[in-house]
């Protein structure tokens, strides 16, 4: 289940966000893969990300970049990932996984 929104916590965010706005910096949210048994079993994941997307929507500057989306990242391939599996809440890149979906963020930063 995917709790509610923070209170205070998401206030500081949102107006640290206003603030590196208005500055004028370029924010990136990114979304961590996670291995596919595990992006499987959390059953809330449209409503976590929908949260992040309602949250960068709200500032010009801010650009949401989901990497836990099997369109995006090879969720499926367990060479890429230390742990994660069925059942299991949370799973982590091992360091192949982590060299890719850096190169895939920095081709995303280069095009910015």
């Amino acid at each position: 289940r995917f709790p509610s929104p923070p209170g205070h916590e998401g206030e500081h965010l949102d107006a640290f966000l206003d603030l590196l706005s208005s500055d004028g910096v370029d924010v990136f949210l990114v979304m961590l893969p996670d291995f596919y048994g595990t992006f499987l079993s959390h059953l809330s994941e449209d409503r976590y990300e929908e949260e992040w997307r309602r949250i960068a929507q709200k500032h010009d500057s801010v650009q949401l970049v989901n990497f836990n989306d099997p369109a995006r990242f090879d969720l499926k391939n367990h060479l890429l990932f230390k742990d994660g599996g069925y059942g299991r809440i949370s799973s982590h890149l091992n360091s192949q996984g982590a060299l890719i979906l850096t190169r895939q963020l920095a081709e995303i930063l280069n095009d910015r």
